[in-house]
């Protein structure tokens, strides 16, 4: 049984260099909300967000809208809202249990 060498199908000069890609454009940042600077902040964004959410879900369910994506960024926005709130609830009873055990 001979196997033929597969050199002779490969031809080097036909091999092209791929193009460099153009430089990535910077994100504009959008109507975001500013960012929260207190708990109290972070707790207030939660809360209108989950807010948001609740209401893009309900026209959704009512079929006043059609528009399924924007509902479901709406609710995964309140999701990592949430997530964010319980992390950062989190680090501070952390942070406090560790001062607490210095003492």
């Amino acid at each position: 049984m001979s196997i033929p060498s597969i050199g002779p199908l490969i031809n080097p000069e036909a091999i092209q260099p791929l193009p460099i890609a153009p430089e990535p454009k910077a994100l504009e940042p959008g109507p975001a909300a500013a960012p929260a600077t207190t708990f109290s902040d972070l707790l207030r964004q939660a809360i209108e967000t989950d807010t948001t959410a609740k209401e893009a879900a309900e026209t959704y369910a009512a079929g006043t809208t059609q528009n399924l994506h924007e509902t479901m960024i709406a609710l995964e926005k309140a999701d990592i809202t949430l997530s964010l709130l319980v992390t950062v609830r989190n680090k501070v009873l952390e942070a406090y249990h560790t001062v607490m055990r210095m003492t």
